[in-house]
């Protein structure tokens, strides 16, 4: 004997003509960077630079086929009308290539990685002139078309006057973008707080802040770089060292 039951189909709510456009335009924007990454990862020397971009890659393929998916969605299965208590036949068991892709795909699901990149520029911060060192790690956090990353930076400057030295240290919030998004190249904007750790006199200052825009590209095996901005060094006791950020750097990832 059989039981008949009616499945409820789900209906797949429609876009109006704006968000259709939207949708094609982003993944032509998402094809367009897809191709520019292939073509920096034929020229990436480090092993940890290839790791970033493949996984970038892989991460705009994925916001593709979601779009895709959205635009062109799958002919719904007709209901079924009748259940059979007793099962004709039984479920085929999954192949061995099946279960690795399987396997695979929640593996790479549950993977963390942390590429962490070590750089150093020079120039002007705050006003001041000296050199920096930093440390990036960008995080998997995405906010529409950038990526959210963190640095760690610290140096010695020296203000207009000459007449005092900082070693401050730097904790930023970085937003980075593709190419198409205020300029051709890869570019990025941040912000983010620092703290005169010792100056002259053997004494501390307190807690000021920056905000910058950069550019970079490929070169000499790593990321060349430049940023411009505004920023403030505070002593705490004497007037603050504030004024234009024009700095050049380099940085390269950590093969871990």
């Amino acid at each position: 004997m059989a039981n008949f039951a009616l499945m409820p189909s789900l209906a797949q709510p429609k876009l109006d003509l704006q968000e259709i456009r939207k949708h094609k335009a982003e993944i032509v924007r998402l094809e367009k960077e897809i191709d520019r990454l292939k073509d920096r990862l034929k020229s990436a020397q480090s092993k940890q630079l290839r790791t970033d971009i493949t996984d970038r890659i892989n991460e705009h393929q994925a916001r593709i086929k979601k779009l895709k998916n959205i635009l062109y969605p799958k002919p719904e299965k007709p209901p079924i009308k009748a259940v059979l208590t007793k099962p004709a036949t039984t479920e085929a068991a999954p192949t061995q290539e099946a279960l690795v892709q399987a396997a695979a795909e929640a593996a790479a699901e549950k993977k963390i990685t942390y590429n962490l990149a070590v750089g150093v520029s020079t120039g002007l911060f705050a006003g001041a002139t000296g050199v920096l060192g930093e440390v990036r790690l960008p995080l998997r956090i995405v906010f529409g078309p950038a990526s959210l990353g963190l640095r760690a930076a610290g140096g010695y400057l020296q203000s207009a006057s000459a007449d005092l030295r900082y070693i401050p240290v730097c904790a930023d919030a970085i937003f980075n973008f593709p190419p198409g998004w205020f300029s051709g190249v890869d570019n990025y904007v941040g912000a983010g707080l620092n703290y005169i750790a010792l100056m002259s006199g053997r004494k501390q200052g307190t807690i000021g802040g920056e905000i910058f825009y950069g550019v970079e590209s490929t070169g000499f095996g790593g990321i060349v770089f430049g940023e411009l901005g505004y920023g403030l060094l505070r002593t705490g006791f004497s007037p603050s060292n504030r004024g234009v950020t024009v700095l050049v750097g380099y940085r390269a990832p950590l093969d871990l």
